[in-house]
């Protein structure tokens, strides 16, 4: 499939980016994730670069030694009232607004065999051009209920993903109070809240040079991103 060629701006650049993984039941499914009762456990947050952020309609370098490059279609929250131990009740007053955000993974990266550690998120997940973000910013006050908002991703114009925001087994808000009971939410972070069903692992599918990928979200709008083999500089 042919790919746009013009690039255009990121909206803004996070200051922070935290990420909630396998916060849809489906998905931990689909990665063989075993999750504990929802009752006995709590938002399992992790953070990517923010110089993986990559703008709509440019490239995704499939860095070297990876042969399981991964989409995930996210729901991106912006905070702009920074705060800490903020409740739940009101962390709505916190959010900036919204935007789509493609959380991209190289899975085989994303394990180690030479430490003790078997998990590298940080490395699988941080290459640049590892987040495409945009495509532009929808303040808060624009979206009605954000747990209501369809998610999708194509590649090469074939359905991938295609779920609600209320699937999430930790919603925005919980997200939110849980995140600042640990750290100083500030204006500028970004929360990207998890990721549903039909992720490339678990359809046995991955990215290759030349494929496009669309991610959208309702009430927001899409992101184009190509993938490319990175080169030697």
């Amino acid at each position: 499939m042919q790919a746009r060629t013009e690039a255009l701006a990121v909206p803004y650049q996070p200051g922070r980016i935290f990420a909630t993984a396998s916060n849809f039941y489906e998905h931990a499914a689909e990665m063989g994730t075993k999750l504990a009762a929802r009752s006995e456990s709590s938002p399992y947050i992790f953070m990517k670069a923010e110089t993986s952020v990559t703008p709509t309609r440019s490239a995704v370098v499939m860095p070297p030694g990876t042969e399981r490059l991964d989409w995930e279609v996210e729901l991106a929250v912006v905070i702009g009232q920074g705060g800490r131990h903020i409740p739940a009740a009101r962390a709505h007053e916190h959010i900036a607004g919204y935007m789509v955000i493609n959380d991209i993974s190289a899975r085989d990266l994303n394990r180690r065999t030479d430490y003790p550690f078997s998990h590298d998120w940080f490395r699988g997940k941080s290459f640049d051009t590892f987040a495409p973000l945009g495509p532009w910013f929808v303040p808060r006050d624009c979206i009605g209920d954000p747990q209501k908002l369809r998610m999708r991703l194509s590649v090469n114009g074939e359905t991938m993903q295609d779920a609600s925001a209320e699937g999430m087994i930790f919603n925005i808000a919980e997200q939110i109070e849980y995140l600042s009971g640990i750290v100083t939410l500030r204006g500028g972070d970004l929360i990207a809240t998890g990721t549903p069903t039909g992720v490339g692992m678990g359809r046995g599918v991955y990215l290759k040079p030349g494929d496009v990928m669309v991610a959208s979200i309702d009430q927001i709008g899409s992101i184009e991103n190509h993938v490319v083999m990175q080169t030697a500089s």
